[in-house]
């Protein structure tokens, strides 16, 4: 909705996508998911408690200490990402409107899927982009409900990258939010500086960066985020070598999208976008690989983001060859054998 004033005349302008059908299908669809956050029952959904902690222990005794033992702005300016202020701006903010620290998380969490339900009628196929979202086991169900700082960071990731084209700039607000979303952020500033050299030398220089800081993770974690390594340490389980498999085979999604810019010389704004975060996605995948061979532990850490992707990139795909269908055809059984095996690991109950 658009409005301008002249002299005499007011006038307000309704974007054409929302008198579609699809338009009112998708807000049927947003409504839905909406209700759930709004009304559904939180308490024993895993991390609740230690988000309440958050919203009941974070004061603002936290920012006027943020200066001890850091000698330079270098330092400050590190932890920004490392001490996640932008996630501690939010829950002091929400804490000033004197609400219990319960009802603090339930608006977060209705806040950030506002965000990402905004940030996926910005794509192409927002109907598409949407449903992926709710299937794909670490997007809705996981990161919509209860990892709720990934969640709102992806969110705000997503929305600057697809409502104000600047990928790069919103990976680096979500990695205020939470601190690993500083590996996609590089990967998009390379994306980005390169875009102009083509194809080829974006996606190259990504996989380079992506495996570089795969070799360089334990020294990363060990100065920056130390202290989550024993905390973390049980998830590595979860990443084993089908993980490793699922990724190589998501990585067809950003590679037909790829191909599509090798072939397409001229191309609008969103497609520029949707290109950088495919290079970065590649990286990232890199990163990933071969984090599960050097430091698993990192895998864990930064493994949510790649299959959460596949519902942005996915429906951008274009195809016009039988190999590319059959490919395509091996992303979304992929997607739908992980959707299937976590439902039955009890993934979905909160939806049910």
């Amino acid at each position: 909705m658009k409005l301008s004033v002249s002299p005499g005349k007011i006038a307000i302008s309704i974007d054409k996508r929302w008198m579609r059908p699809s338009a009112f299908v998708f807000v049927g669809l947003a409504g839905v998911v909406l209700s759930f956050m709004v009304v559904g029952d939180r308490s024993q959904l895993l991390d609740q408690d230690n988000y309440i902690n958050y919203f009941r222990l974070t004061d603002i005794g936290w920012f006027t200490n943020i200066w001890a033992g850091r000698s330079s702005f270098l330092g400050f300016a590190t932890s920004v990402m490392t001490e996640e202020l932008g996630w501690r701006a939010w829950v002091l903010a929400i804490n000033a409107l004197g609400v219990d620290p319960e009802d603090g998380v339930r608006i977060t969490v209705v806040v950030l899927n506002v965000a990402m339900i905004s940030a996926l009628w910005n794509t192409r196929r927002p109907i598409l982009d949407l449903c992926l979202w709710s299937v794909i086991p670490v997007g809705l169900a996981t990161m919509g409900l209860f990892q709720i700082r990934q969640g709102m960071a992806f969110a705000i990731a997503m929305y600057v990258a697809l409502r104000w084209k600047r990928p790069a700039t919103g990976a680096l607000i979500a990695g205020t939010i939470h601190t690993t979303f500083a590996f996609p952020a590089l990967l998009l500033l390379v994306a980005r500086l390169l875009r102009r050299r083509g194809a080829i030398v974006s996606v190259s220089a990504s996989a380079c960066v992506g495996l570089l800081l795969a070799l360089a993770s334990p020294l990363l974690f060990a100065t920056f985020g130390g202290r989550r390594v024993d905390e973390y340490r049980n998830l590595e389980r979860m990443f084993n070598a089908t993980y490793v498999l699922a990724l190589l085979i998501y990585s067809i999604a950003p590679a037909m999208i790829i191909h599509r810019w090798f072939l397409e010389k001229r191309q609008d704004v969103h497609e520029l976008v949707i290109d950088q975060i495919a290079v970065m996605h590649v990286g990232l995948i890199v990163f990933l690989v071969t984090s599960f061979f050097v430091f698993p532990f990192a895998m864990s850490r930064i493994g949510y983001y790649a299959p959460a992707m596949i519902a942005i990139l996915l429906p951008e795909t274009k195809v016009k060859q039988p190999l590319g269908l059959l490919l395509l055809s091996a992303v979304v059984m992929m997607v739908m054998y992980d959707a299937i095996k976590n439902y039955f690991a009890g993934v979905y109950v909160f939806f049910l």
